[in-house]
């Protein structure tokens, strides 16, 4: 096992001795953390301990403040399919069981066009595709077969299914899935080896590091969680907690939910589970979103609608509606055996009604995202459109009406001028750019730093990690105060690769992220050459030259989008 795998952390808290710092957590402990702005480990114990039961009302209000902050009032909705229940593992919670006794399924492509075109027409557009894991029955071929089948229905595919290594996850990110969901069950080792009696899953570390092996092959989104229920779910929320802020950290540009399943009876399931109350739920729920108020939170239909309706508010922007975990359950009569009882029946527009009549919702905005508007075939754009205007007919009809309407990203709203409706999504326009499209913009970003350290250096000197750079000649060199943990090498790798390639290149690696060749920023109007590896707090410049010293102010041209939410923004 790679010494960069998560295990490395968990191995890190090996000895720890949880129920005596939970023990030892004060009220003024709890309350330092819920008010901290970048909250440590120490922190995400504290807000997980027992005493902090005594302080949900304080932890709830900051919840509402960071979710409103970082994600307004969007809510996305999604529904899963399952197109297989084959599994070749024997766990102890699960339905699905290898020696458990149900009527399997596998669906073919005509089935699962079928289907698709069911679920869609229910209103969903983000679909998770799920099966057993079985990689003999539910091959990767097939699943890369059935990503191509549904794709044309919904703009959105994540999947959960098998673990699979970086190359199987890079072809189905070829074929059109963007997310993965892959769940740990338990962080605790010793319970994983008792609750996983054979098969594959029995791996402990290679489940474990699923997310990083998907976030490596260019998955843009990754959920991780815990089933409570099965060890101690403090333990596991803490984990569930850091094992997403190593991925968020680790591959910036992949964004990272969390979803806290609650065990649900199945056939052949766990008799005696660990209980984790209404209470505790909430608890983990308020903790993750203080702890990572940028990353999402998901609620699946293993909770109550009721349940689901008063959480809302508290930093939930992911729900599932119109659920089946049966294989072929919109559709087939003769439905394969449910993977779990769920907890909430409602359809799509139920759930909807329900998120309106909730008295903390407001809705403001609805929209869709033109996923391939540089084609030059706009046939999939027009169909997206329609789509987009039927489903906000449809709501409307329910007298819910939204201020704002928009479906055009940058490139969209230069290409499509007459889908523009009342708002746009601009993202790489606001820095300057259109990727694909001719046109006037002007970069606005200035990223502001001090030069911290002016030296001369012999030709032959090194300079940056593992010596990256070797002086050619004698030069003056500059250090300045920012680097990769600031957002600096994200922009900068993409002077590096084609559009193709890039965005595919820039998540294989924190390597490829801070390699400092044929890199350069423009200075004062100046195009001034990077050398060496780009630091995490460190960028070193080639001011041969130039009249800079040390402490001088220092501005370049920078596009917002990559920057770091810690860094200062300053509109004028």
């Amino acid at each position: 096992m790679s010494i960069l795998s998560f295990y490395s952390v968990i191995e890190k808290y090996r000895d720890f001795d949880f129920e005596s710092y939970f023990n030892s957590v004060t009220d003024d402990d709890i309350r330092r953390s819920i008010h901290e702005r970048n909250l440590t480990h120490e922190d995400l114990l504290n807000l997980l301990s027992p005493k902090a039961a005594n302080h949900l009302e304080e932890m709830a209000e900051k919840a509402v403040q960071l979710s409103l902050q970082y994600f307004g009032r969007t809510v996305l909705l999604y529904t899963p399919m399952y197109i297989s229940n084959y599994c070749v593992n024997k766990c102890k919670y699960c339905g699905y069981n290898l020696e458990n006794t149900i009527n399997r399924r596998k669906l073919n492509q005509e089935e699962i066009k079928a289907e698709a075109q069911a679920i869609a027409q229910e209103g969903c557009r983000h679909l998770i595709l799920l099966t057993g894991e079985s990689q003999e029955h539910s091959p990767l071929e097939y699943i890369v077969e059935s990503i191509n089948t549904i794709k044309e229905y919904f703009p959105s595919i994540t999947m959960e299914v098998w673990p699979m290594t970086v190359n199987q996850y890079k072809e189905v990110v070829k074929a059109g899935a963007e997310g993965l969901t892959i769940y740990q069950e338990t962080y605790d080792e010793k319970v994983y080896d008792e609750m996983h009696l054979a098969g594959p899953k029995k791996n402990y570390k290679f489940r474990l590091d699923g997310p990083e092996r998907g976030a490596m092959a260019g998955m843009k989104s990754i959920s991780i969680g815990a089933l409570l229920g099965l060890a101690d779910f403090r333990k596991d929320a803490f984990f569930t907690a850091l094992h997403g802020d190593y991925i968020r950290r680790k591959y910036p540009g992949c964004d990272v939910t969390y979803s806290p399943p609650r065990i649900r009876p199945c056939k052949g399931g766990l008799k005696e589970v660990i209980g984790v109350n209404d209470k505790q739920m909430v608890q983990i729920l308020l903790a993750y979103r203080l702890f990572a108020p940028q990353c999402g939170m998901n609620i699946s239909t293993r909770e109550n609608e009721e349940m689901r309706r008063h959480i809302i508010p508290f930093g939930v922007t992911k729900m599932s509606a119109g659920v089946s975990t049966a294989v072929g359950g919109h559709t087939l009569k003769n439905a394969g055996t449910a993977q779990f009882d769920i907890n909430d029946e409602s359809s799509v527009e139920e759930i909807i009604n329900m998120i309106k009549e909730n008295e903390n919702i407001i809705f403001e905005g609805i929209y869709s995202h033109f996923s391939n508007s540089l084609a030059s075939d706009n046939s999939f754009s027009n169909i997206q459109y329609e789509r987009l205007i039927n489903v906000i007919e449809k709501i409307e009809k329910e007298k819910i009406t939204f201020k704002y309407k928009h479906i055009c990203n940058s490139s969209g709203f230069f290409k499509y001028k007459d889908k523009h409706l009342n708002a746009a999504r601009v993202g790489s326009a606001f820095s300057g750019c259109a990727t694909g499209i001719k046109t006037d913009l002007k970069k606005i970003g200035l990223f502001h730093t001090k030069l911290t350290k002016v030296r001369n250096i012999k030709k032959g000197d090194y300079v940056g990690y593992a010596n990256s750079y070797i002086a050619k000649k004698d030069m003056k060199i500059g250090i300045l105060e920012t680097g990769y943990y600031d957002g600096v090498g994200l922009e900068l790798i993409t002077q590096r690769f084609k559009f193709k390639s890039r965005l595919k290149n820039a998540l294989l690696s924190l390597k490829s992220l801070i390699k400092g060749d044929n890199m350069t920023l423009n200075i004062d109007g100046k195009i001034i050459n990077v050398i060496g590896q780009i630091g995490m707090h460190d960028v070193v410049i080639d001011i041969t030259g130039l009249d800079y010293k040390e402490d001088d102010d220092i501005y370049f041209y920078y596009r917002p989008v990559y920057i770091n939410e810690n860094v200062k923004r300053v509109y004028k």
